[in-house]
């Protein structure tokens, strides 16, 4: 919603609409909330994006493209872009980096049966 006022004394300048509030995906047909939503089914309670757009059409009878979904999560790690950046800077602020290496097994369609190897990088600067 989006308020509308006009002065009774300024005659000249007429009705003045509130501007619209800046959103996650401009163009996007899921609201702020959606996307939030399926944020924290992926990463908090680790629901992968097919799921959810499974949910989605058993649930709600909405056939929604996996893409248009992955779009909006894509463009809320590009809003994080700016905080990165700055992490960054601040990581190589310091006199040494601290790192540790965790692998973790992830399923691919390549090896049949088994999982595929992939790693975790943790930095942080001492002091």
């Amino acid at each position: 919603m989006r308020e509308k006022r006009a002065c009774a004394h300024c005659i000249e300048q007429g009705v003045v609409t509130a501007p619209t509030p800046v959103r996650i995906a401009p163009k996007s047909i899921f609201s702020d909330e959606t996307i939030v939503n399926f944020l924290i089914s992926k990463y908090c309670d680790a629901t992968p994006l097919y799921r959810q757009r499974a949910g989605l059409l058993r649930d709600f009878d909405i056939d929604v493209a996996l893409s248009t979904i992955n779009d909006s999560v894509l463009r809320v790690g590009e809003l994080l872009i700016p905080i990165i950046d700055w992490m960054k800077r601040d990581l190589l602020a310091g006199n040494y980096i601290q790192a540790d290496e965790t692998y973790v097994g992830v399923q691919t369609e390549e090896k049949n049966g088994r999982n595929h190897t992939a790693y975790f990088w943790q930095y942080r600067r001492a002091g």
